[in-house]
């Protein structure tokens, strides 16, 4: 939750804007927000190491271009300050930016078909 939700202040859209950097980071980290212990919650995503080392020296120089350009979206969007945060809508515009040269994936249903016609 964003940080202004907690402390019970007003609250504006920029809240969703955090809790959609906390969805990009846990797309590109591959982990959960909260990491739980039993039944406690131990720690957030943002209180622990969420891209591990081992993980970043695997990319090449167009993935970790890719890959710095959404990292560092992510984080302008849980910044802790509201008010510094991007609007949602540059978030889209962005986003289509950084993916617009990913090659196309073929669904799975597609690439089998493909596969066996090949």
């Amino acid at each position: 939750m964003a940080p202004e939700v907690l402390k019970k202040e007003s609250v504006t859209d920029k809240a969703d804007v955090f809790s959609y950097g906390i969805v990009l980071l846990e797309i590109i980290s591959g982990q959960s927000n909260s990491k739980h212990e039993g039944k406690e919650e131990r720690e957030s995503l943002l209180q622990r190491e969420v891209i591990p080392s081992w993980w970043i020296k695997k990319l090449t120089s167009y993935d970790m271009k890719q890959f710095i350009g959404i990292f560092d979206l992510a984080m302008r969007c849980v910044d802790q300050t509201p008010d510094f945060r991007p609007k949602m809508s540059d978030v889209v515009t962005e986003l289509e930016e950084d993916l617009s040269d990913l090659p196309i994936a073929l669904p799975p249903f597609c690439l089998s078909s493909f596969v066996r016609a090949h």
